[in-house]
């Protein structure tokens, strides 16, 4: 999605964050992208001294139980929000280590 993409007020990559929150999803990180291409265009940020020009992607990684993530993905075909999406089955878990 474009960094600029919204659902109402909202930048959609923010929305899907909260939502996924509110829904106690285990994990949700959104990240900006540098250079890409798809089915839509390419995408970069160019960088010019201070002036920041950008239409990039961002990237939102959600972590959860599959039955979790068929619950968003539900809501988003609920709200009619577009995305594209891969999902994967993984294993998780956390080290507890001494810093």
């Amino acid at each position: 999605m474009s960094e600029f993409t919204t659902h109402g007020n909202t930048p959609q990559y923010q929305w899907l964050i909260e939502s996924a929150g509110r829904m106690g999803l285990s994990g949700g990180t959104a990240f900006k992208t540098l250079a890409g291409f798809g089915r839509d265009q390419v995408h970069r940020k160019i960088f010019h001294q201070v002036l920041i020009t950008s239409n990039v992607s961002v990237i939102v990684q959600l972590i959860s139980t599959e039955s979790n993530i068929n619950r968003m993905i539900n809501l988003l075909i609920e709200e009619k929000i577009s995305v594209f999406f891969t999902k994967l089955p993984i294993e998780y878990e956390t080290l507890e280590g001494t810093y």
